[in-house]
């Protein structure tokens, strides 16, 4: 969860309107990274992401399995 955390970066909301605009937001911006991937288009968020992961070594799991494990985690 730390990780996850770091990601985001400083100033984590604590009220629960900031979390669920943060988790709409987040949900958002999967869905766009999705939607070039399937466009063919360079997004430059997933390549981030994919170079970081590729750098920690972390296997990738399929964008279904992502997205319940960052939910789980913030449960």
């Amino acid at each position: 969860v730390q990780d996850r955390l770091e990601q985001i970066g400083s100033g984590v909301p604590v009220d629960e309107k900031e979390q669920v605009q943060l988790m709409w937001t987040m949900i958002t911006d999967y869905c766009d990274m999705f939607k070039n991937t399937i466009r063919g288009r360079n997004d430059r968020k997933l390549q981030h992401y994919l170079a970081a992961s590729a750098e920690s070594g972390e296997q990738l799991a399929s964008g279904g399995s992502q997205i319940r494990s960052v939910f789980n985690d913030f449960l």
